[in-house]
């Protein structure tokens, strides 16, 4: 063996694509073939899937359990959200890979064959409606704080085929009660031939509630006389957690014609953590899926922590977190310990040869090994080192991996465990994950504090360039209608750097190298017009004669481009005076009376 991909099976080549966060809206048979096939079932979740199947067959069966309230917790990398996705996919009969049932393949994966085939047995007997909601991207639009109740209650419905626009989905599910949804379709046709039918266009903002309107009125003139009456409507919503509850459970059941239905909701702990409303309402929530489900309504929730540890650590709301307890008796915990058995057998796995080879090196150089690897004044680095766990992790040490999840763990007790996940998710993957995570998201952390302001810089990644030569609408208003619909009073600025956040240090260019930032021989060609050309980030690592490294330099010149804006700069790069334009005009905005 030459390299030390050669010590690797060749059932998982260790370049291929790794998800770095598993997410359940990701659900095309290619993404998901790959990610049950390399699930791996450790003893933990052995004992979590154990534990909820035998609830919920007693409860989908007998109708008798009083308890539905599932709380996942596990440390992050654990497997939590793996856990619930894999059990959601393999309750639901109609998903299928490649036209095997998902259950069979999750079945496949688990070691007991007994439980795999109880898995398959409980899934077939009870159809099941299930619905998997991650609080962390599926929030509301116009409320990134709404109640959870609010939140499940309005993706229910859009998974179930109702408009997105409240007021016509609140007329779809009258109409449908009355059993006048078929006629109002076939009038719209009449009304609007040869027009988008209307399952396509009772999703859009402007044209629902107008076409719905001139149709309205025919269905429901005691209520509705004149088409301007439903338009002038003002949608109120229901703020009875019970009823929400009710109508969630009653429309599910007639659209699908499942009597047991799942709910898996994802990030619940760290949404609800901040606020003590938020708490109350997801008690109430599970507490009236209780009562109307009779045991065949079940709520599974994941969290960072047990309920247990957040009454101990949480800096929010701990009290009323610890009450939840009573509302999720099934507590379902995966353990930190299981990481490195994940890393060594998803990611790291040998081949026979390989796993051979590498024994026998750890045995002829064993104590020189330990000598030069062992860590001092770390209670982590005490751990012992052997020829198995030397060959399941190589090329890693055990210490690496144990250290990682130290400054994890430290993270989470100074954040109080509060989107630990989504942090780590936006480290990984800065750019591509900035929209699925959310504007909403960042911005409700910002005001948290009250400050008088917020100003959001997005780094786009050439996707502003390529919305444009698509012809979509651009991307700055989209995200600042977003970002003020959270703020509220707070007054707020979106940046989008064009191009990329690079291209402003291009633009600086001559001010950079003079403060000796740049090598005083370095050259660019573009420096007058960055935001025109591509590759950024390849002209400044030309232009830096290295590597350029975001982690470190982008931070390193940032700190030293020009401010304020000089007159060059406005030309050179648009975004960037647009970015001391608006910091100028928010100070002016926040600043007291008479003052500066």
């Amino acid at each position: 063996m030459r390299v030390i991909r050669d010590v690797f099976t060749q059932a998982r080549p260790i370049d291929r694509r790794i998800e770095k966060v598993i997410d359940y809206a990701a659900t095309d048979e290619a993404r998901l073939e790959q990610e049950i096939s390399e699930y791996e079932v450790t003893a933990s979740v052995e004992r979590a899937l154990r534990r909820f199947i035998e609830a919920f067959d007693d409860g989908a069966r007998l109708g008798t359990v009083t308890e539905i309230g599932v709380w996942v917790s596990g440390f992050y990398g654990s497997g939590k959200s793996s856990l619930t996705k894999y059990l959601g996919l393999a309750l639901d009969s109609r998903r299928k890979i490649k036209g095997v049932p998902f259950v069979d393949r999750l079945a496949d994966r688990i070691p007991d064959r007994a439980l795999g085939l109880h898995l398959k047995k409980v899934a077939k007997q009870h159809k099941a409606a299930i619905f998997m909601l991650d609080l962390g991207t599926d929030q509301l639009a116009e409320s990134a704080s709404d109640s959870v109740a609010n939140v499940l209650y309005w993706n229910v419905l859009k998974e179930l085929g109702f408009s997105k626009e409240k007021k016509v989905a609140d007329l779809e599910i009258r109409l449908e009660q009355d059993q006048k949804l078929a006629a109002f379709e076939a009038a719209y046709e009449a009304h609007y031939p040869g027009r988008e039918p209307w399952r396509v266009i009772h999703d859009d903002p402007m044209l629902a509630v107008t076409r719905a309107s001139a149709l309205v009125p025919a269905f429901y003139p005691d209520d509705f006389k004149t088409p301007a009456d439903f338009r002038q409507l003002r949608y109120q919503p229901t703020e009875d957690v019970k009823e929400l509850a009710r109508r969630i459970i009653a429309l599910v059941r007639r659209r699908t014609g499942c009597e047991a239905i799942v709910f898996f909701v994802d990030e619940v702990g760290q949404y609800v953590a901040p606020r003590r409303e938020l708490i109350l309402n997801l008690d109430g929530l599970v507490r009236a899926f209780k009562e109307a489900g009779q045991g065949k309504v079940w709520f599974v929730a994941t969290a960072q922590q047990t309920l247990t540890e957040i009454s101990e650590r949480a800096s929010l709301n701990s009290a009323e977190l610890f009450k939840l307890k009573d509302r999720f008796p099934i507590s379902l915990e995966l353990l930190a310990t299981d990481i490195r058995e994940i890393t060594a057998q998803r990611l790291l796995k040998k081949n026979a040869d390989g796993e051979a080879e590498l024994k026998r090196r750890y045995q002829a150089s064993a104590e020189l090994l330990e000598l030069h690897t062992h860590l001092t004044d770390w209670q982590g680095g005490k751990g012992t080192l052997d020829a198995d766990t030397f060959a399941s992790l190589y090329p890693f040490l055990p210490s690496r991996l144990d250290l990682v999840l130290d400054l994890i763990r430290a993270l989470a007790r100074r954040t109080g465990g509060t989107g630990l996940r989504s942090a780590i998710r936006l480290v990984t993957r800065p750019h591509d994950e900035a929209r699925m995570l959310g504007i909403e998201y960042f911005v409700r952390i910002a005001v948290r504090d009250k400050p008088a302001a917020v100003v959001v810089i997005v780094d786009a990644e050439e996707r502003c360039v390529a919305r444009t030569a698509a012809g979509e609408p651009p991307l700055g208003p989209e995200l600042l209608g977003r970002a003020r619909a959270v703020a509220g009073d707070i007054p707020v600025a979106v940046v989008v750097a064009n191009r990329m956040f690079e291209a402003w240090f291009l633009a600086d260019f001559h001010s950079l190298r003079s403060r000796k930032k740049l090598p005083a021989d370095a050259r660019f060609q573009h420096w007058r017009a960055p935001e025109t050309v591509g590759g950024c980030k390849g002209w400044l690592e030309a232009a830096l004669g290295v590597k350029y490294r975001e982690t470190v330099d982008q931070g390193r010149l940032a700190a030293d481009v020009s401010l304020p804006v000089r007159h060059h700069m406005r030309g050179r790069a648009p975004s960037f005076h647009k970015l001391y334009r608006e910091v100028d005009r928010i100070s002016r905005a926040v600043a007291p009376k008479g003052g500066p």
